[in-house]
């Protein structure tokens, strides 16, 4: 499956999905939010990962908002999976794809003109690519890409969303519309 995109391969903002012959390794059967991706590397957020707990109970000694302690937490990746990334998904210019902020300012996540568009996760650790090896796993057939969209970056994710998207059926984006705007009455 290749997005509907004019570009060849994949752009930050776009969601890879593992090819369900990936070999069985920490990304197989994920969904992977690409935060960057340039000739230096690529650093990415894995979607459909939870850990089952929530931001506040390993991030208890500090300040944290009471929205922010509230936050499911994600397994985002192999690279320093023992600390914690805030995640804040903003809706590009055209509104068809999303970018990522990394550690935003929480006075600014709670501000309400925000919070209808806003996505938040809390990951531990994100997935990262050295120069040129993003590129090889693509060619060698390891990932396909879509672009993102609020449906795929919402909590939670189940099996259901990668099976569809690694078997390129299309039709979950005619639910888009019927999704509530606040993440929370999913």
């Amino acid at each position: 499956m290749k997005d509907t995109a004019p570009h060849k391969g994949p752009r930050a903002g776009d969601i890879l999905i593992a090819h369900p012959d990936m070999p069985e390794n920490v990304f197989a059967r994920t969904l992977v939010f690409l935060h960057t991706f340039s000739d230096e590397g690529a650093l990415g957020f894995i979607l459909n990962r939870p850990l089952g707990q929530v931001l506040g109970q390993i991030a208890s000694g500090q300040a944290l908002p009471t929205m922010l302690k509230r936050l499911p937490l994600f397994y985002g990746g192999p690279v320093h999976s023992d600390h914690f990334i805030l995640t804040h998904f903003l809706p590009d210019t055209s509104g068809h794809s999303f970018h990522c902020e990394m550690n935003p300012d929480p006075k600014q996540i709670q501000s309400p003109k925000n919070r209808s568009s806003d996505i938040l996760r809390a990951c531990m650790g994100f997935a990262g690519w050295s120069a040129g090896q993003l590129e090889d796993e693509i060619h060698r057939g390891d990932w396909t890409w879509t672009s993102s969209d609020k449906a795929l970056l919402r909590d939670p994710i189940g099996p259901a969303t990668w099976n569809l998207l690694s078997s390129g059926d299309q039709r979950w984006k005619l639910l888009r519309s019927y999704l509530p705007p606040e993440t929370g009455l999913n």
